[in-house]
Protein backbone atom coordinates (compact mmCIF):
# COMPACT_ATOMS: atom_id res chain seq x y z
CA UNK A 1 0.00 0.00 0.00
CA UNK A 2 1.14 3.43 -0.32
CA UNK A 3 1.07 4.94 3.32
CA UNK A 4 0.29 3.87 6.83
CA UNK A 5 -3.37 5.56 6.39
CA UNK A 6 -3.98 3.15 3.46
CA UNK A 7 -2.83 -0.08 5.45
CA UNK A 8 -5.01 1.43 8.69
CA UNK A 9 -7.95 1.12 6.02
CA UNK A 10 -7.26 -2.09 5.23
CA UNK A 11 -6.57 -3.67 8.36
CA UNK A 12 -10.15 -1.83 9.42
CA UNK A 13 -11.57 -3.79 6.24
CA UNK A 14 -10.24 -7.30 8.01
CA UNK A 15 -6.79 -7.70 6.20
CA UNK A 16 -4.07 -9.59 7.90
CA UNK A 17 -1.26 -6.65 8.96
CA UNK A 18 0.97 -9.05 8.76
CA UNK A 19 0.69 -9.19 4.63
CA UNK A 20 0.58 -5.66 4.25
CA UNK A 21 3.70 -3.81 3.24
CA UNK A 22 3.78 -0.19 2.87
CA UNK A 23 5.99 1.07 -0.14
CA UNK A 24 4.93 4.59 -1.10
CA UNK A 25 3.23 5.25 -4.63
CA UNK A 26 5.31 4.19 -7.30
CA UNK A 27 4.46 7.00 -9.63
CA UNK A 28 6.72 9.11 -7.59
CA UNK A 29 10.08 7.21 -8.53
CA UNK A 30 9.75 9.10 -11.87
CA UNK A 31 11.26 12.09 -10.13
CA UNK A 32 14.42 13.34 -11.72
CA UNK A 33 16.47 16.69 -12.19
CA UNK A 34 15.24 18.23 -15.21
CA UNK A 35 16.80 21.48 -17.45
CA UNK A 36 14.81 24.87 -16.91
CA UNK A 37 13.15 26.76 -19.56
CA UNK A 38 12.75 30.34 -20.06
CA UNK A 39 8.99 30.16 -20.22
CA UNK A 40 6.79 30.47 -17.51
CA UNK A 41 3.19 29.91 -16.89
CA UNK A 42 0.49 28.55 -14.78
CA UNK A 43 -0.45 24.30 -15.07
CA UNK A 44 -3.41 22.77 -14.61
CA UNK A 45 -4.01 19.33 -14.07
CA UNK A 46 -7.33 18.11 -14.70
CA UNK A 47 -9.52 15.19 -14.18
CA UNK A 48 -12.43 14.05 -16.39
CA UNK A 49 -15.26 14.05 -13.19
CA UNK A 50 -17.96 15.94 -15.20
CA UNK A 51 -17.35 12.57 -17.63
CA UNK A 52 -16.95 10.45 -14.51
CA UNK A 53 -20.52 11.43 -12.93
CA UNK A 54 -22.15 11.40 -16.40
CA UNK A 55 -20.82 7.56 -16.60
CA UNK A 56 -22.55 6.98 -13.36
CA UNK A 57 -19.01 6.07 -12.37
CA UNK A 58 -18.73 8.98 -9.41
CA UNK A 59 -20.86 10.33 -7.24
CA UNK A 60 -21.76 14.02 -7.85
CA UNK A 61 -19.85 17.14 -6.41
CA UNK A 62 -19.98 20.67 -5.31
CA UNK A 63 -17.47 21.19 -8.69
CA UNK A 64 -15.85 19.75 -11.75
CA UNK A 65 -13.10 20.56 -13.76
CA UNK A 66 -15.19 23.04 -15.93
CA UNK A 67 -16.05 25.38 -13.16
CA UNK A 68 -12.81 24.70 -11.62
CA UNK A 69 -10.71 26.10 -14.45
CA UNK A 70 -13.98 28.90 -14.59
CA UNK A 71 -13.24 30.57 -10.94
CA UNK A 72 -9.52 29.95 -11.31
CA UNK A 73 -9.57 32.01 -14.51
CA UNK A 74 -11.94 34.38 -13.35
CA UNK A 75 -9.37 34.78 -10.48
CA UNK A 76 -6.27 35.60 -11.78
CA UNK A 77 -8.03 38.25 -14.18
CA UNK A 78 -9.07 40.42 -11.28
CA UNK A 79 -5.46 39.80 -9.52
CA UNK A 80 -4.22 40.90 -13.30
CA UNK A 81 -2.27 38.35 -13.91
CA UNK A 82 -1.10 37.61 -17.31
CA UNK A 83 0.48 34.50 -16.86
CA UNK A 84 -0.18 31.71 -19.99
CA UNK A 85 -2.18 28.58 -18.45
CA UNK A 86 -1.58 25.23 -19.60
CA UNK A 87 -3.88 22.98 -19.61
CA UNK A 88 -3.10 18.89 -18.94
CA UNK A 89 -5.64 16.86 -19.79
CA UNK A 90 -6.22 13.13 -17.42
CA UNK A 91 -5.60 9.97 -19.40
CA UNK A 92 -9.19 9.10 -19.13
CA UNK A 93 -10.40 12.22 -20.82
CA UNK A 94 -12.46 11.23 -23.27
CA UNK A 95 -14.25 14.93 -24.07
CA UNK A 96 -11.24 16.60 -25.49
CA UNK A 97 -13.07 19.67 -26.55
CA UNK A 98 -14.60 20.67 -22.98
CA UNK A 99 -12.38 23.28 -22.46
CA UNK A 100 -12.87 25.26 -25.66
CA UNK A 101 -15.62 27.80 -24.82
CA UNK A 102 -14.24 28.65 -21.86
CA UNK A 103 -10.31 29.28 -24.35
CA UNK A 104 -12.11 31.12 -26.33
CA UNK A 105 -14.04 33.38 -23.97
CA UNK A 106 -10.67 34.78 -21.89
CA UNK A 107 -8.19 37.44 -22.67
CA UNK A 108 -5.55 35.39 -21.45
CA UNK A 109 -3.60 32.55 -23.32
CA UNK A 110 -4.55 29.14 -22.52
CA UNK A 111 -3.56 26.10 -24.59
CA UNK A 112 -3.96 22.48 -24.30
CA UNK A 113 -0.56 20.99 -23.66
CA UNK A 114 -0.15 17.31 -24.91
CA UNK A 115 3.89 16.84 -25.89
CA UNK A 116 4.89 17.70 -22.59
CA UNK A 117 6.34 15.22 -19.89
CA UNK A 118 4.33 16.29 -16.31
CA UNK A 119 8.34 16.42 -14.91
CA UNK A 120 9.04 18.89 -17.04
CA UNK A 121 5.70 21.13 -16.78
CA UNK A 122 5.78 21.07 -13.37
CA UNK A 123 9.64 22.01 -13.47
CA UNK A 124 9.00 25.36 -15.53
CA UNK A 125 5.12 26.19 -13.48
CA UNK A 126 4.95 29.21 -11.75
CA UNK A 127 2.09 27.81 -10.09
CA UNK A 128 0.53 23.91 -10.54
CA UNK A 129 -3.40 23.93 -9.47
CA UNK A 130 -6.12 21.07 -10.15
CA UNK A 131 -8.46 19.22 -7.81
CA UNK A 132 -7.06 15.60 -6.44
CA UNK A 133 -4.76 14.19 -8.81
CA UNK A 134 -1.89 12.80 -7.67
CA UNK A 135 0.15 15.16 -9.74
CA UNK A 136 -0.26 17.69 -7.45
CA UNK A 137 1.45 15.93 -4.73
CA UNK A 138 3.94 15.12 -6.91
CA UNK A 139 4.49 18.55 -7.95
CA UNK A 140 4.65 19.70 -4.60
CA UNK A 141 6.98 17.03 -3.59
CA UNK A 142 9.14 18.88 -6.37
CA UNK A 143 8.75 22.55 -4.33
CA UNK A 144 6.35 23.88 -6.51
CA UNK A 145 3.55 26.11 -5.07
CA UNK A 146 0.43 23.86 -5.24
CA UNK A 147 -3.39 25.32 -4.99
CA UNK A 148 -5.82 22.05 -4.74
CA UNK A 149 -9.10 23.73 -5.57
CA UNK A 150 -12.10 21.50 -4.14
CA UNK A 151 -15.33 23.93 -3.52
CA UNK A 152 -17.60 22.47 -0.50
CA UNK A 153 -15.36 19.59 0.16
CA UNK A 154 -13.38 20.74 3.18
CA UNK A 155 -15.19 17.82 5.17
CA UNK A 156 -14.48 15.20 2.25
CA UNK A 157 -10.72 15.63 1.03
CA UNK A 158 -9.09 13.11 -0.25
CA UNK A 159 -5.58 14.71 -1.13
CA UNK A 160 -2.90 13.09 1.62
CA UNK A 161 -0.29 16.86 0.69
CA UNK A 162 -3.43 18.41 1.75
CA UNK A 163 -3.70 17.23 4.92
CA UNK A 164 0.06 16.85 5.53
CA UNK A 165 0.39 20.82 4.47
CA UNK A 166 2.66 21.04 1.70
CA UNK A 167 -0.28 21.77 -1.23
CA UNK A 168 -2.50 24.40 -0.17
CA UNK A 169 -5.98 23.05 -0.14
CA UNK A 170 -8.66 26.20 -1.08
CA UNK A 171 -12.90 24.86 -0.48
CA UNK A 172 -14.15 28.54 -1.44
CA UNK A 173 -14.03 30.82 -4.31
CA UNK A 174 -13.93 33.89 -1.84
CA UNK A 175 -9.99 31.97 -0.58
CA UNK A 176 -8.71 31.68 -4.27
CA UNK A 177 -7.71 34.99 -4.54
CA UNK A 178 -5.61 34.87 -1.29
CA UNK A 179 -4.13 31.47 -2.05
CA UNK A 180 -2.91 32.31 -5.37
CA UNK A 181 -1.14 35.96 -4.92
CA UNK A 182 0.37 33.99 -1.73
CA UNK A 183 1.10 31.14 -3.93
CA UNK A 184 2.80 33.57 -6.44
CA UNK A 185 4.83 35.51 -4.25
CA UNK A 186 6.45 32.12 -2.28
CA UNK A 187 7.02 30.17 -5.32
CA UNK A 188 9.01 27.39 -3.47
CA UNK A 189 7.94 25.27 -0.61
CA UNK A 190 10.38 23.99 2.01
CA UNK A 191 10.85 20.68 1.29
CA UNK A 192 12.58 20.15 4.11
CA UNK A 193 9.45 20.86 6.54
CA UNK A 194 8.02 17.38 4.90
CA UNK A 195 10.41 14.66 6.62
CA UNK A 196 8.87 15.54 10.02
CA UNK A 197 5.70 13.97 8.69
Amino acid sequence: VTDQRMKNDMIKYGFDPAIILISGNPYFSTFNTLTQTSEKYITFFSQPLSELVEEKKLEPRPYDELTVLSDFIDTIKKLGINLPIKIILHPRTKNKTKFDNIIQKSRLKITIETNQLNEILIQNSKLIFGMTTVVLQQAALMGKPVISYQPGMENNDPLTSNKLGFSKAVYKKENLKRAVKYSLSNPIINIDRIKKY
